[in-house]
């Protein structure tokens, strides 16, 4: 089994989050909110691997936008592109390089199951279309919500839920997700 590490650590939130209040979250724990269009947040990202090596900050930008008929929430980035998630599920239905073109797309969207909860398993049954030769692949996820717990990051210290999913691919990603904050990952 391959792991791979590509710890993203939350340095800032935008201030349009905070305006929002987002601060205090839902009433539903583990439910996801939508961040306000226009917010931004600061990762300390680090990875190595099929997606080359970096170690630096990267800034994304969220924005709502209509995409092939469908309504999208775009997260970009100078240095990694933009990914595309449902408005409903907050699940990725596409990806995009620094150059603006579609990567991948994903049928149904992948993501979490919301909402989260200690000890919730799911398994996402997907198809993954490689654009650059338009190659399709079956995809499985296996996901767990293993702890939540407190994650203190440059950004402050928040309650997220420590995630671990392995794809058919081999893949297995630990990821912290404060959802209740409209952030799938903050570590």
């Amino acid at each position: 089994m391959k792991t791979i590490s590509r710890p993203l650590t939350l340095l800032a939130l935008g201030a349009g989050l905070l305006a929002a209040g987002c601060a205090t979250g839902p009433a539903t724990p583990g439910s996801m909110v939508s961040l306000p269009d226009g917010s931004q947040t600061v990762y300390h990202r680090k990875s190595s691997g099929s997606y080359g090596n970096f170690d630096g900050q990267v800034q994304w930008t969220q924005r709502a936008m209509d995409w092939q008929g469908r309504k999208v929430v775009a997260n970009t980035s100078a240095q990694f592109g933009a990914s595309y998630f449902d408005v409903a599920t907050h699940g990725m239905v596409a990806s995009f390089n620094a150059n603006g073109q579609q990567t991948y797309a994903y049928d149904p969207p992948v993501g979490f199951v919301f909402p989260l909860e200690v000890g919730k398993a799911w398994v996402g049954e997907h198809k993954m279309t490689a654009l650059r030769n338009n190659q399709v692949v079956p995809m499985t996820v296996n996901y767990k919500v293993e702890t939540l717990e407190d994650v203190s990051v440059p950004a402050g210290t928040y309650k997220a839920y420590k995630v671990v999913f392995t794809d058919s691919f081999g893949e297995t990603t630990t990821q912290w997700s404060a959802p209740q904050l409209g952030l799938s990952t903050i570590k």
